[in-house]
């Protein structure tokens, strides 16, 4: 595979179990000992004329470290409006960025002959355009998805089922494109001190951190036992005519403070360099909580 490419690697049968517990997602690996087949015919990520089958004898081996600028994602977005034409087509998956307007709490319908009911959560979206539809999530899916119930939106649906994935305010272009329409400048009132404004996360999965006895283990299924110290400024700032709390984390609070967290871990109190952001003017791309 050439630098820049991207490929699809599937695995069948009695080796499913074992290449999910030695790899995740998120992971950088390098592959070895595998074949070169014919894409699948149906529900493709992308388009590509072949794919790589793993076999028993596949060698898998974590890279590290791995450089920033290395991809993370591969996605071909379409816009909602186009959706409709997609309607019974299944020769692809298909990838869509929207703000989400709506979750509904999980109900539970049956299906077919089944006689187990099966969990259901309809999620509202809504993209740049202005247009709205609803995703309905089924089965794990459905109750993997952690929100609060608000309304429903839209008559276009999208469904998702085990192969279903969602991103949240992912580092990417085209999330920063989708943010631009939803800016706040504000003035920072004043820092709160009703929690720290920094907490251990974990290195490969950034989450908070939890103890363990005398180590850190995720409580989110990652494997990662390496914590890191992260940003979590609290701010009340004000537009001039309401007031209301930012909360700002990692890379995105550094920028604001201009220093590297670790410079001030030895401070005692707020560091003097959080402090001197109070009276300062910034503009925001929020997402509401």
């Amino acid at each position: 595979m050439f630098r820049g490419t991207i490929g699809l690697s599937q695995v069948g049968g009695r080796d499913v179990d074992k290449v999910r517990s030695a790899i995740e997602e998120g992971g950088v690996y390098s592959f070895s000992k595998f074949l070169v087949v014919n894409m699948k015919p149906s529900y493709k990520p992308f388009c590509a004329k072949y794919m790589i089958k793993l076999t028993p004898w596949t060698k898998m081996d974590r890279v590290e470290p791995v450089v920033e600028s290395f991809p993370r994602f591969v996605f071909h977005l379409l816009p909602l409006f186009d959706l409709s034409l997609r309607v019974g087509n299944q020769a692809y998956f298909i990838d869509v960025m929207a703000m989400i307007v709506g979750v509904f709490d999980v109900t539970h319908i049956q299906v077919g002959s089944n006689l187990v009911d099966t969990p259901r959560r309809v999620i509202g979206l809504k993209d740049l355009s202005g247009v709205e539809m609803k995703l309905v999530l089924w089965g794990n899916r459905a109750n993997e998805f952690d929100a609060e119930a608000v309304h429903l939106l839209g008559k276009e649906t999208l469904s998702g089922g085990p192969a279903c994935k969602w991103y949240l305010n992912e580092d990417i272009a085209e999330t920063d494109e989708l943010c631009e329409s939803f800016l706040c400048t504000v003035t920072v009132v004043r820092i709160s001190t009703a929690q720290p404004w920094w907490f251990l996360s974990y290195a490969r999965c950034y989450k908070a951190s939890a103890p363990y006895g005398s180590e850190y283990r995720c409580s989110g299924g990652c494997t990662s036992t390496t914590v890191v110290p992260k940003y979590c400024l609290c701010l009340i700032c004000s537009d001039g005519t309401a007031a209301a709390e930012f909360v700002l984390f990692g890379r995105v609070a550094q920028q604001v403070v201009g220093q590297p967290i670790m410079s001030l871990m030895k401070s005692d109190g707020i560091p003097r360099e959080i402090a001197t952001i109070v009276s300062q003017k910034f503009t925001f791309a929020v997402s509401v909580s």
